[in-house]
């Protein structure tokens, strides 16, 4: 995959800090590592296991960050997983100061995501010597799916809140953010891909919660003041450009086929069930291409992050399920 991304940081933006000892768990380790261009990412290590049988990779999803995955991790070290989540780029404590969520220093966001877990997969390989596993989770799982374009050395591929988008949908989203960025800069908020996307998503429910059922876990993210930055108009415009190089050409097709793939997602999850973005369009060309081991689990009810919904405990059982089966050697 070719990247001429720059590595001049731009002066509105203000380096990683360290982390602050009182946010630290006693369930994992945490560290600034160097991904792609030695850019300094923050990463987050659940490896508290008995006996180690293998490690999940993680790309959390757009306007998030690590520490959301603590109870997900928690329960797959218990049946002997280690779980490694970064920060993606703009995002947690990557992004350094809060400020600097959803802005973004470097050219291309998406793709020098997806270099990041390459270079974390190959140092996860060379610290623990363990069977990986790959997860994406939202917009990471179309980072995910790009990273299996290039990477093919993980044992099995998880993909929660997935769908397809249509090209002409991603231009009109890269338009959106290309308008933005030519008026406003490139690290101004995209309000305008924001209602036409989440905002749209949002209708579909009379609490607007397209997210959980989960009061509580609505009132973490509330509280939480690395959580729900409207990215700027750069990201959205190079997720929208990522999205678009996963199904054009015959992206999908460099795949390997005999990778188990899970498909995971909420009944009500407006993202993967609702036109355009269907998950049932996205599973027609995996089957047109004739993917050997795909399985999919839809959980009643749910909406987009069953990570955190309120049957959270049995999907968690499920995946870890799909591990035992196609991870183990």
């Amino acid at each position: 995959m070719k990247n001429d991304s720059q590595t001049h940081k731009s002066p509105t933006i203000k380096p990683p800090q360290k982390e602050d000892e009182k946010t630290k768990s006693f369930h994992y380790e945490t560290s600034f590592y160097k991904g792609y261009l030695d850019y300094p990412v923050f990463v987050r290590i659940w490896k508290k296991v008995e006996e180690a049988k293998g490690i999940v990779l993680v790309a959390h999803n757009i306007r998030e960050h690590s520490g959301f995955y603590e109870e997900f991790a928690l329960t797959l070290n218990k049946v002997g997983y280690i779980v490694v989540v970064p920060d993606l780029r703009a995002h947690g404590k990557t992004a350094g100061e809060v400020d600097n969520c959803g802005k973004y220093d470097g050219k291309n966001f998406f793709q020098d995501s997806v270099l990041d877990l390459i270079k974390f997969a190959d140092w996860m390989f060379k610290r623990f010597d363990l069977p990986l596993a790959i997860m994406g989770v939202g917009i990471g799982s179309f980072l995910v799916q790009k990273f299996a374009e290039n990477y093919h050395r993980h044992r099995a591929m998880i993909l929660i809140g997935a769908g397809y988008y249509p090209i002409p949908y991603l231009n009109h989203i890269n338009f959106l953010a290309n308008m933005t960025a030519m008026f406003k800069g490139k690290n101004a908020p995209a309000h305008k891909v924001y209602k036409a996307t989440i905002g749209k998503f949002e209708k579909n429910f009379p609490d607007k919660n397209w997210l959980t059922h989960d009061e509580s876990m609505i009132e973490i993210y509330e509280q939480d003041p690395y959580y729900g930055h409207i990215p700027s108009a750069a990201i959205c415009a190079s997720i929208a450009q990522g999205i678009a190089s996963v199904f054009t050409g015959n992206n999908l097709d460099k795949l390997d086929r005999f990778t188990p793939i899970l498909f995971e997602n909420g009944q009500n999850d407006t993202i993967a069930t609702a036109s355009p973005t269907n998950l049932d369009k996205l599973l027609e060309q995996y089957k047109f291409l004739q993917f050997k081991n795909v399985e999919t689990k839809i959980w009643d009810h749910d909406r987009h992050d069953i990570l955190h919904e309120t049957d959270r405990k049995q999907v968690f059982s499920h995946i870890s399920a799909f591990l035992k089966k196609n991870v183990i050697p």
